[in-house]
Protein backbone atom coordinates (compact mmCIF):
# COMPACT_ATOMS: atom_id res chain seq x y z
CA UNK A 1 0.00 0.00 0.00
CA UNK A 2 1.36 3.74 -0.54
CA UNK A 3 0.41 5.89 2.34
CA UNK A 4 0.23 9.51 2.68
CA UNK A 5 2.04 11.16 5.24
CA UNK A 6 -0.76 11.60 7.85
CA UNK A 7 -0.86 7.10 7.18
CA UNK A 8 -4.10 7.18 5.09
CA UNK A 9 -3.97 4.62 1.99
CA UNK A 10 -3.72 6.42 -1.53
CA UNK A 11 -3.49 3.38 -3.63
CA UNK A 12 -2.22 -0.15 -3.38
CA UNK A 13 0.73 -1.08 -5.60
CA UNK A 14 0.57 -4.64 -7.08
CA UNK A 15 3.55 -6.70 -7.88
CA UNK A 16 3.92 -10.13 -8.58
CA UNK A 17 3.66 -13.02 -5.32
CA UNK A 18 6.81 -14.75 -6.12
CA UNK A 19 9.49 -11.93 -6.32
CA UNK A 20 12.77 -12.37 -4.86
CA UNK A 21 13.58 -11.16 -1.55
CA UNK A 22 16.09 -8.91 -2.43
CA UNK A 23 14.01 -7.54 -4.86
CA UNK A 24 10.83 -6.65 -2.80
CA UNK A 25 13.35 -5.29 -0.16
CA UNK A 26 14.58 -2.74 -3.53
CA UNK A 27 10.95 -2.00 -3.60
CA UNK A 28 10.11 -1.42 0.18
CA UNK A 29 12.80 0.76 0.58
CA UNK A 30 13.27 2.76 -2.58
CA UNK A 31 10.42 2.21 -5.60
CA UNK A 32 7.73 2.39 -2.70
CA UNK A 33 8.72 5.89 -0.58
CA UNK A 34 9.29 7.46 -4.76
CA UNK A 35 5.69 6.52 -5.49
CA UNK A 36 4.25 7.63 -2.27
CA UNK A 37 5.73 11.06 -2.71
CA UNK A 38 4.65 10.93 -6.38
CA UNK A 39 1.19 10.22 -5.98
CA UNK A 40 1.10 12.80 -2.99
CA UNK A 41 2.08 15.62 -5.26
CA UNK A 42 -0.37 14.73 -7.83
CA UNK A 43 -3.22 14.24 -5.19
CA UNK A 44 -2.77 17.77 -4.08
CA UNK A 45 -2.35 19.15 -7.76
CA UNK A 46 -5.42 17.54 -8.45
CA UNK A 47 -6.99 19.33 -4.94
CA UNK A 48 -5.23 22.55 -5.86
CA UNK A 49 -7.11 22.64 -9.86
CA UNK A 50 -10.33 21.58 -8.30
CA UNK A 51 -9.78 24.59 -5.60
CA UNK A 52 -9.08 26.63 -8.42
CA UNK A 53 -12.50 25.97 -10.42
CA UNK A 54 -14.75 26.37 -7.50
CA UNK A 55 -13.30 29.37 -7.01
CA UNK A 56 -13.31 30.58 -10.96
CA UNK A 57 -17.16 29.06 -10.29
CA UNK A 58 -17.82 31.34 -7.07
CA UNK A 59 -16.18 34.16 -8.76
CA UNK A 60 -18.66 33.80 -12.29
CA UNK A 61 -21.74 33.61 -10.05
CA UNK A 62 -20.59 36.61 -7.96
CA UNK A 63 -20.28 38.46 -10.82
CA UNK A 64 -23.83 37.39 -12.05
CA UNK A 65 -24.95 38.56 -8.48
CA UNK A 66 -23.64 41.89 -8.86
CA UNK A 67 -24.46 41.96 -12.20
CA UNK A 68 -28.19 41.15 -11.18
CA UNK A 69 -28.42 43.33 -7.98
CA UNK A 70 -26.54 46.41 -10.32
CA UNK A 71 -29.69 45.96 -12.88
CA UNK A 72 -32.65 45.52 -10.14
CA UNK A 73 -30.90 48.85 -8.44
CA UNK A 74 -30.84 51.06 -11.62
CA UNK A 75 -33.57 49.26 -13.96
CA UNK A 76 -35.81 48.52 -11.63
CA UNK A 77 -35.61 51.70 -9.76
CA UNK A 78 -35.34 54.01 -12.74
CA UNK A 79 -39.32 52.93 -13.89
CA UNK A 80 -40.37 52.58 -10.59
CA UNK A 81 -38.82 56.04 -9.62
CA UNK A 82 -41.35 57.56 -12.47
CA UNK A 83 -44.39 56.03 -11.57
CA UNK A 84 -44.17 56.99 -7.91
CA UNK A 85 -43.86 60.70 -9.09
CA UNK A 86 -46.48 60.43 -11.62
CA UNK A 87 -48.81 58.86 -9.42
CA UNK A 88 -48.39 61.54 -6.76
CA UNK A 89 -48.44 64.21 -9.46
CA UNK A 90 -51.97 63.40 -10.56
CA UNK A 91 -53.25 64.20 -7.26
CA UNK A 92 -52.70 67.98 -7.55
CA UNK A 93 -55.80 69.55 -8.16
CA UNK A 94 -54.23 72.01 -10.54
CA UNK A 95 -53.68 69.78 -13.26
CA UNK A 96 -54.62 70.58 -16.92
CA UNK A 97 -56.73 67.62 -19.11
CA UNK A 98 -53.32 67.37 -21.40
CA UNK A 99 -50.96 67.72 -18.18
CA UNK A 100 -53.35 64.61 -16.62
CA UNK A 101 -53.20 62.64 -20.03
CA UNK A 102 -49.13 62.62 -20.22
CA UNK A 103 -48.99 61.70 -16.44
CA UNK A 104 -51.09 58.97 -16.99
CA UNK A 105 -49.38 57.97 -20.74
CA UNK A 106 -45.99 57.61 -18.17
CA UNK A 107 -47.53 55.85 -15.60
CA UNK A 108 -48.84 53.36 -18.90
CA UNK A 109 -45.49 53.66 -20.22
CA UNK A 110 -42.84 53.00 -17.28
CA UNK A 111 -45.44 50.39 -15.96
CA UNK A 112 -44.86 48.49 -19.14
CA UNK A 113 -41.47 48.57 -19.01
CA UNK A 114 -40.92 47.83 -15.43
CA UNK A 115 -43.30 44.70 -16.18
CA UNK A 116 -41.39 43.79 -19.24
CA UNK A 117 -37.89 43.80 -16.77
CA UNK A 118 -39.87 42.03 -14.98
CA UNK A 119 -40.94 39.25 -17.01
CA UNK A 120 -36.89 38.79 -18.37
CA UNK A 121 -35.73 38.47 -14.99
CA UNK A 122 -38.01 35.40 -14.83
CA UNK A 123 -37.77 33.92 -17.81
CA UNK A 124 -33.98 33.89 -17.28
CA UNK A 125 -34.23 32.33 -13.81
CA UNK A 126 -35.94 29.37 -15.70
CA UNK A 127 -33.34 29.66 -18.09
CA UNK A 128 -30.59 29.48 -16.06
CA UNK A 129 -32.45 26.49 -13.42
CA UNK A 130 -33.08 24.54 -16.45
CA UNK A 131 -36.66 24.95 -16.05
CA UNK A 132 -38.16 26.19 -19.43
CA UNK A 133 -38.74 22.91 -20.85
CA UNK A 134 -40.04 23.47 -24.02
CA UNK A 135 -43.82 21.95 -25.04
CA UNK A 136 -43.15 21.36 -28.95
CA UNK A 137 -45.50 21.17 -32.00
CA UNK A 138 -45.41 22.24 -35.30
CA UNK A 139 -45.46 25.83 -35.93
CA UNK A 140 -45.35 27.86 -38.86
CA UNK A 141 -42.22 30.44 -38.98
CA UNK A 142 -44.46 32.88 -40.47
CA UNK A 143 -47.13 32.77 -37.80
CA UNK A 144 -44.57 33.28 -35.03
CA UNK A 145 -42.46 36.46 -36.79
CA UNK A 146 -45.99 37.98 -37.27
CA UNK A 147 -47.15 37.19 -33.88
CA UNK A 148 -43.84 38.56 -32.16
CA UNK A 149 -44.29 41.50 -34.52
CA UNK A 150 -48.11 42.52 -33.43
CA UNK A 151 -47.13 41.96 -30.06
CA UNK A 152 -44.14 44.37 -29.76
CA UNK A 153 -44.73 46.75 -27.07
CA UNK A 154 -43.24 50.43 -27.21
CA UNK A 155 -42.38 52.35 -30.50
CA UNK A 156 -43.73 50.91 -33.77
CA UNK A 157 -41.50 48.74 -35.65
CA UNK A 158 -42.01 48.15 -39.28
CA UNK A 159 -41.56 44.67 -40.06
CA UNK A 160 -40.70 42.96 -43.66
CA UNK A 161 -41.41 39.47 -43.41
CA UNK A 162 -39.93 37.55 -46.64
CA UNK A 163 -40.58 33.50 -46.28
CA UNK A 164 -39.39 31.14 -49.46
CA UNK A 165 -42.33 29.14 -50.70
CA UNK A 166 -40.57 25.69 -49.35
CA UNK A 167 -39.57 26.34 -45.63
CA UNK A 168 -41.51 23.86 -44.06
CA UNK A 169 -43.11 24.03 -40.34
CA UNK A 170 -40.36 23.29 -37.69
CA UNK A 171 -41.37 21.45 -34.40
CA UNK A 172 -40.64 23.92 -31.65
CA UNK A 173 -42.52 25.56 -28.64
CA UNK A 174 -44.71 28.37 -29.95
CA UNK A 175 -44.56 30.61 -26.94
CA UNK A 176 -40.53 30.40 -26.79
CA UNK A 177 -39.90 30.85 -30.47
CA UNK A 178 -42.17 34.12 -30.73
CA UNK A 179 -41.05 35.58 -27.65
CA UNK A 180 -37.68 34.95 -29.24
CA UNK A 181 -38.42 36.95 -32.39
CA UNK A 182 -40.05 39.23 -29.86
CA UNK A 183 -36.81 40.30 -28.40
CA UNK A 184 -34.40 40.18 -31.55
CA UNK A 185 -37.42 42.69 -33.37
CA UNK A 186 -37.32 44.79 -30.61
CA UNK A 187 -33.86 44.96 -30.75
CA UNK A 188 -33.60 45.23 -34.33
CA UNK A 189 -36.29 48.43 -33.95
CA UNK A 190 -34.70 50.17 -30.68
CA UNK A 191 -31.18 50.54 -32.75
CA UNK A 192 -31.89 50.41 -36.49
CA UNK A 193 -32.45 54.53 -36.60
CA UNK A 194 -36.34 53.56 -37.56
CA UNK A 195 -35.74 51.97 -40.36
CA UNK A 196 -37.63 48.78 -41.09
CA UNK A 197 -36.25 45.33 -40.11
CA UNK A 198 -36.28 42.84 -43.02
CA UNK A 199 -36.97 39.33 -42.00
CA UNK A 200 -36.33 36.76 -44.37
CA UNK A 201 -36.96 32.76 -43.30
CA UNK A 202 -35.79 29.84 -46.00
CA UNK A 203 -34.58 25.99 -45.82
CA UNK A 204 -31.26 25.85 -44.67
CA UNK A 205 -28.53 23.94 -46.69
CA UNK A 206 -31.90 21.80 -48.15
CA UNK A 207 -31.65 19.60 -44.97
CA UNK A 208 -35.21 18.77 -43.95
CA UNK A 209 -36.74 21.03 -41.05
CA UNK A 210 -33.69 23.02 -40.79
CA UNK A 211 -34.92 26.95 -41.11
CA UNK A 212 -32.76 29.59 -41.67
CA UNK A 213 -33.91 32.78 -39.83
CA UNK A 214 -32.20 36.16 -40.99
CA UNK A 215 -33.35 39.78 -39.07
CA UNK A 216 -31.21 42.53 -40.53
CA UNK A 217 -31.78 46.14 -39.00
CA UNK A 218 -29.82 49.26 -40.22
CA UNK A 219 -28.69 50.20 -36.84
CA UNK A 220 -24.81 51.18 -36.34
CA UNK A 221 -23.97 47.58 -35.81
CA UNK A 222 -22.23 45.23 -33.49
CA UNK A 223 -18.12 45.35 -32.94
CA UNK A 224 -17.10 41.94 -33.61
CA UNK A 225 -14.86 41.93 -30.21
CA UNK A 226 -18.79 42.07 -28.71
CA UNK A 227 -20.62 39.84 -31.00
CA UNK A 228 -20.37 36.70 -28.67
CA UNK A 229 -20.37 38.25 -25.58
CA UNK A 230 -24.13 39.78 -26.32
CA UNK A 231 -25.63 37.13 -25.42
CA UNK A 232 -24.08 37.26 -22.22
CA UNK A 233 -26.98 37.44 -18.78
CA UNK A 234 -26.53 41.36 -18.62
CA UNK A 235 -23.95 42.47 -20.67
CA UNK A 236 -24.98 45.61 -22.50
CA UNK A 237 -22.62 46.38 -25.72
CA UNK A 238 -20.82 49.80 -25.68
CA UNK A 239 -23.69 51.34 -28.13
CA UNK A 240 -26.36 49.73 -25.94
CA UNK A 241 -24.74 51.44 -22.86
CA UNK A 242 -24.71 54.60 -23.91
CA UNK A 243 -28.37 54.75 -25.48
CA UNK A 244 -30.56 56.12 -22.97
CA UNK A 245 -33.57 54.02 -22.23
CA UNK A 246 -31.68 51.01 -23.46
CA UNK A 247 -32.58 47.62 -22.04
CA UNK A 248 -30.92 45.66 -19.00
CA UNK A 249 -28.89 43.26 -21.45
CA UNK A 250 -31.19 40.29 -20.81
CA UNK A 251 -33.03 40.24 -24.14
CA UNK A 252 -30.49 38.30 -25.96
CA UNK A 253 -29.67 36.04 -23.53
CA UNK A 254 -32.92 34.87 -22.96
CA UNK A 255 -33.40 34.33 -27.29
CA UNK A 256 -30.32 32.49 -27.06
CA UNK A 257 -31.51 30.52 -24.38
CA UNK A 258 -35.07 29.75 -25.82
CA UNK A 259 -33.31 29.41 -29.45
CA UNK A 260 -31.11 26.06 -27.87
CA UNK A 261 -33.76 24.83 -26.19
CA UNK A 262 -35.67 24.35 -29.06
CA UNK A 263 -32.65 22.42 -30.96
CA UNK A 264 -31.37 25.71 -32.88
CA UNK A 265 -28.87 28.19 -33.10
CA UNK A 266 -27.70 31.53 -33.44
Amino acid sequence: ELKSTDGSRMATLLVPRDLPADTEQRLRGHVVPALEALVGIARRRDAMQAEVVETAALRRSDDIKTALLRAVSHDLRTPLTAVVAAGHALGADSLTPQERAELSTAVVEEGTRLAELVDNLLAMSKLQAGAAEPRSDWVSIEDLVSAAAEGLQGEPVEVRLTIDPDVPDVRADAAQLERAFANLLQNAGRYGGGLPVFVHARRAGGRTGQVLVSIVDRGPGIDPAEQERIFEPFYRGRTAAARAGAGSGLGLAIVKGFVEANGGSI
